[in-house]
């Protein structure tokens, strides 16, 4: 059996323009590599750049304008039906208020991921099979709630309910994995903990990971790779290097000129 060709992202001119005529996305292309060495792009850009249009549309949660998205060398862009539901199953999504069943447990939560390969009736049941129910168990684990399978999600930390979501993300076993400001509601340690867990999936298992991410330190430190959004146009793609010593040309490229109080900072510890 050939070994499973290396995860990949490629965009085409991906545009978006939303039906009042504002152009959210710009054309935007790039590729993203997977596999033996994938990257963890950090998302950089001020209020309304177009980082969480990009994701969304990426994934499909957004309708492009036009252009293309390549995963793997299948164009999700056109796919249409099952096909699009299936493209969709292959991109884990981190969303910044979680989007959680509060009355759920973290593991019914998390089962949720496995839907896509259940049929419409299993699906509607909530009938999984003992393989989605270990993957779901599995993924719970990675992220450390073990002990909080059977905890409603309301009765879960902040946190902890980011970290389901996360798991739920994980559970999908994406060949992408894409998270639109993870850590925005958290705490310093724990946003540190979510950006860890990411990073480290996406190099268990070859996918190419994409984050909005809050701050420019978090960028530096996790990222190896940087794009930055301005008016939706991709204004920098380069190393997270760039953002070592004085980057104050690069944030300025991306914020503009008041940069230095425009940019969002870890907030004290």
């Amino acid at each position: 059996m050939g070994q499973r060709m290396a995860p990949s992202l490629s965009l085409r001119a991906l545009t978006k323009v939303w039906p009042n005529g504002t152009r959210a996305l710009e054309p935007v292309s790039l590729d993203v590599a997977g596999g033996d060495d994938p990257e963890f792009v950090a998302i950089l850009g001020g209020s309304g750049a177009g980082k969480s249009t990009l994701l969304r549309c990426i994934a499909r949660l957004v309708e492009p304008t036009s252009g293309q998205v390549l995963l793997d060398g299948t164009d999700m862009s056109a796919a249409t039906g099952r096909a699009l539901s299936e493209a969709r199953a292959r991109v884990g999504f981190v969303f910044q208020q979680f989007n959680l069943v509060p009355r759920y447990t973290a593991l019914e939560n998390v089962l949720l991921a496995r839907v896509p390969r259940r049929t419409y009736w299993q699906g509607i049941l909530g009938r999984f099979s003992d393989e989605d129910r270990a993957i779901a168990a599995r993924s719970l684990e990675q992220v450390g709630l073990a002990d909080k399978l059977d905890a409603p999600a309301r009765e879960l930390s902040g946190g902890q309910q980011q970290r389901v979501a996360v798991a739920r993300a994980f559970a999908q076993e994406p060949r992408l994995l894409l998270a639109d400001e993870p850590t925005a509601s958290l705490d310093p340690r724990l946003a540190d903990v979510v950006l860890d867990l990411l990073r480290a999936y996406g190099r268990e298992h070859r996918v190419p990971v994409l984050v909005n991410v809050h701050t420019v330190d978090h960028a530096r430190r996790f990222a190896t790779r940087i794009l930055g959004l301005r008016e939706g146009k991709l204004v920098f793609d380069g190393p997270s290097s760039s953002l070592a010593g004085d980057a104050e040309a690069v944030l300025e490229k991306i914020y503009g000129a008041s940069a230095v109080t425009n940019v969002v900072q870890p907030r004290a510890k």
